[in-house]
């Protein structure tokens, strides 16, 4: 999974939380403007090519950002982006 800042402000994800389908994975990572970094996904959370909603969670546990793909979307060898 890739994370990108689109904003102007350096943004510290430290301790926020990726979660799909109930499953989290802690995040350890800071972007600064402009900037992408790879996630990678541990065991815990599955991306499948059949559909899911991601979620962003900060560190008091709120749900800042959220996504979410359909089947439709799911191409082989192409990655999905939003």
């Amino acid at each position: 999974m890739k994370l990108k800042n689109t904003s102007a402000a350096n943004i510290d994800l430290n301790g926020w939380s990726i979660e799909v389908k109930g499953k989290k994975q802690i995040l350890n990572v800071a972007l600064s403007p402009g900037q992408t970094k790879t996630i990678n996904i541990n065991g815990q959370v599955k991306l499948t090519n059949t559909g899911a909603t991601i979620n962003l969670i900060d560190k008091q546990q709120h749900i800042v950002d959220s996504v979410t793909y359909k089947k439709s979307n799911v191409k082989t060898g192409v990655p999905v982006e939003f």
